[in-house]
């Protein structure tokens, strides 16, 4: 038999409690907010999926954004759909209209080094020789490994340009 009052004070409720976990307000103020104990929270919790999934919304959220920025970081491929509407004449002489594709772009989305650099502070993969040296040297040694980087980033990124060229000349050709 359903708790009446987890039907009456919470269920109305549970797309605002999702929003307010995804802010990140923590589970006792959602309470407050719903009007009931943290406790009975807890036990609507345990006992009905639904709040539980509402309530596990900031977790969902949080990976979101770091696959985002993770993927900002490394640079990624994006196509774009280039589309038209285009009138069609039908045999009785009306008039359809057809959204239709045109052409496919690729764009490449080129990595961002302040993506990756604040990747790399805040999941500790910095020098550890940062931490033992002055603030100053460390900011250099840091400088040097994002160029290191970027230079290697940019050489994929030339690599990848010219192989694409190399297709397009084949296709070209075999036309």
């Amino acid at each position: 038999m359903p708790n009446q009052k987890y039907e009456t004070q919470v269920r109305p409720h549970l797309a605002e409690v999702a929003m307010l976990a995804r802010q990140g307000v923590s589970e006792s103020v959602i309470a407050q907010k719903l009007k009931i104990s943290s406790t009975s929270l807890r036990k609507y919790k345990r006992e009905n999926a639904e709040l539980a999934e509402a309530l596990s919304s900031r977790e969902r959220a949080n990976m979101e954004v770091l696959n985002a920025f993770f993927k900002r970081a490394c640079g990624y491929v994006a196509e774009e759909e280039v589309r038209e509407l285009k009138e069609i004449k039908e045999d009785d002489g009306s008039i359809r209209k057809e959204l239709i594709t045109t052409k496919v772009v690729r764009k490449d989305v080129p990595p961002d080094l302040s993506a990756v650099k604040w990747w790399m502070e805040n999941k500790g993969m910095l020098f550890p020789l940062q931490e033992q040296k002055g603030r100053q040297s460390g900011d250099l040694e840091q400088a040097r490994a994002l160029l290191q980087e970027k230079e290697r980033i940019l050489g994929l990124l030339a690599e990848r340009a010219a192989q694409d060229e190399q297709q397009a000349a084949a296709e070209t050709v075999g036309d």
